[in-house]
């Protein structure tokens, strides 16, 4: 058991370094250029988001809960998205989120997606807050609301952080401009999924960690909002 343990935390200790030799230099710019970002105009209307929920036709409990949910934060503009059911959990989910991200090409500036059995954390005053912060911050491109953590995040005021290392697509919140980059990891993860790939490695929350560290910047409240 003392080698088991000293074994992981080797292994946590090198893939902690590997984390920071990858992202450091690129968080040290990007940091620069969030304290200089100036709000974008187009972008700072927490009303202009609309929500999608993901729900299977199976579950209309789930539905009116989570209808129920978004009603105490203030969230009137959202619609249904009919889930795809299959065996495989995990492949439904990655072809659900890939299909979805088809049909949101179009919306501006950028889209909630839930999935039907999240709970709010924060008030609906803060939700606005930490919309507000993330659509009006132009370097940051994903916002999850629910995450789970390896590694500890950097922040960058005090309600944000960044990470490359955040799993769980329970609750995100995304601009229009990263769309596309989220439908290709998700296609991806899809076709990896149906090979038989580990699901540890490509399910769409672990897949993503590819882009959270070499192309989109994905933000995440320094305290949970969703789960």
């Amino acid at each position: 058991m003392e080698v088991r343990r000293h074994l992981k935390r080797h292994v946590l200790a090198f893939f902690r370094r590997i984390d920071q030799w990858m992202l450091g230099p690129r968080y040290t710019v990007r940091r620069l250029v969030l304290r200089k970002a100036n709000p974008s105009p187009v972008l700072s209307a927490v009303d202009s988001v609309p929500t999608r929920v993901i729900n299977l036709e199976s579950r209309a409990d789930r539905l009116r809960e989570t209808e129920a949910e978004l009603a105490q934060m203030g969230i009137t503009r959202w619609s249904r998205f009919s889930a795809v059911k299959d065996s495989n959990g995990a492949l439904g989910c990655a072809q659900s989120h890939a299909q979805l991200m088809e049909q949101v090409q179009c919306l501006e500036p950028a889209v909630m997606i839930c999935e039907d059995d999240i709970e709010f954390l924060v008030s609906a005053e803060e939700l606005r807050t930490l919309v507000s912060e993330f659509l009006t911050n132009p370097v940051l491109d994903v916002l999850c609301l629910a995450f789970h953590l390896r590694l500890p995040p950097h922040a960058i005021s005090s309600r944000l952080a960044i990470t490359a290392d955040t799993a769980t697509a329970a609750c995100y919140v995304v601009k229009t401009r990263a769309l596309p980059m989220l439908r290709d990891s998700f296609v991806e993860a899809t076709q990896l999924i149906q090979a038989g790939k580990p699901l540890g490695l490509v399910a769409i929350d672990r897949h993503w960690r590819k882009l959270q560290r070499r192309q989109l910047m994905f933000a995440i409240p320094r305290e949970r909002a969703v789960r």
